[in-house]
């Protein structure tokens, strides 16, 4: 018989009423674990729900209770500029880790230099799939920026910042949706 050459489609695992989402691939890590993929399932229009909630959870935050949890004295403010410092290099170092990550199984997938390859096949069943949860769940822990410039800045966030970080969660709950998107954000955004 004939290879076939068709190229796998997206399967749009997330949308506004339903999620049938592969988080962990079978086998993984080889030796039979996990003996199934790992998803989530989840329907009811909940995964509209989650998305709303992630964005007014992060403006509560913001507006109440990084506020009252602001340092009093210089002392908790110097603590806190240092546990600033690490949060930044932890997001600098995880973020390099998902480019060079990306940039690698691109490169040995063959999908680094083939535009179709790279827009067209997802990634569900492969590790960057994981790789993308995490980087997804990492923007709710990006949260942080916002409260170390209200904790230890000057002025608050203007608009821009704010808008940014209560959306990027829920954009990149769709961007898993489209297999050249969830590669280019772990790509250029890591």
């Amino acid at each position: 018989g004939e290879a076939s050459t068709a190229m796998p489609t997206a399967s749009f695992p997330i949308t506004y009423e339903k999620v049938d989402f592969e988080v962990v691939p079978q086998n993984l890590l080889g030796g039979g674990w996990p003996s199934s993929p790992i998803r989530i399932q989840l329907g009811n229009y909940a995964p509209a729900a989650l998305m709303v909630a992630s964005a007014v959870i992060y403006y509560g935050l913001v507006k109440l209770v990084m506020p009252a949890t602001r340092p009093t004295s210089e002392a908790s403010r110097k603590r806190l500029g240092a546990v600033r410092d690490a949060h930044n290099l932890f997001l600098f170092v995880f973020s390099a880790v998902c480019c060079i990550s990306t940039a690698f199984w691109l490169y040995s997938e063959g999908q680094l230099f083939s535009w179709s390859k790279l827009m067209c096949v997802p990634v569900e069943g492969t590790w960057l799939r994981l790789l993308s949860v995490v980087f997804l769940l990492s923007k709710i822990w990006e949260w942080g920026d916002t409260a170390f410039l209200i904790w230890l800045g000057s002025r608050p966030p203007e608009f821009l910042h704010l808008y940014h970080h209560a959306t990027t969660t829920w954009l990149f709950c769709m961007v898993v949706n489209l297999p050249g998107p969830e590669k280019f954000g772990l790509l250029l955004n890591g």
